[in-house]
């Protein structure tokens, strides 16, 4: 089993997420999907932040939660695969400091998109 063990023994991992908008409580927090070959959303999850940055990037938002958290999170949202530490495509989606920008000032001026 691949992660960090946390103080309850339970597997670290870290997760793409969505930073919070404007009207998300403050605890909200919205894991990021990909698209499989087919177009299946699955959630990817990295054991380590160097794995998660190596596929997504450096600007890519995320957070440390169990395993059983993102498997469950995921389960509840209907979708079916978890992947740890995947490769993703060359051409996937990043977040960049732009867009980090916008979504701080959205945030700010009480957008959502």
């Amino acid at each position: 089993m691949a992660g960090v063990p946390d103080r309850q023994g339970q597997f670290l991992v870290v997760v793409p997420a969505r930073p919070p908008g404007p009207r998300d409580a403050g605890d909200t927090v919205r894991f990021e999907l990909r698209r499989l070959a087919g177009g299946t959303p699955a959630l990817p999850v990295f054991s380590t932040v160097a794995g998660l940055v190596r596929e997504l990037g450096p600007c890519q938002p995320w957070v440390r939660v169990p395993l059983r958290a993102a498997r469950e999170a995921a389960a509840r949202s209907g979708v079916g695969s978890v992947l740890l530490d995947p490769v993703l495509e060359t051409g996937a989606s990043r977040w960049d400091r732009d867009q980090m920008a916008r979504q701080r000032a959205r945030a700010h001026a009480g957008e959502t998109r």
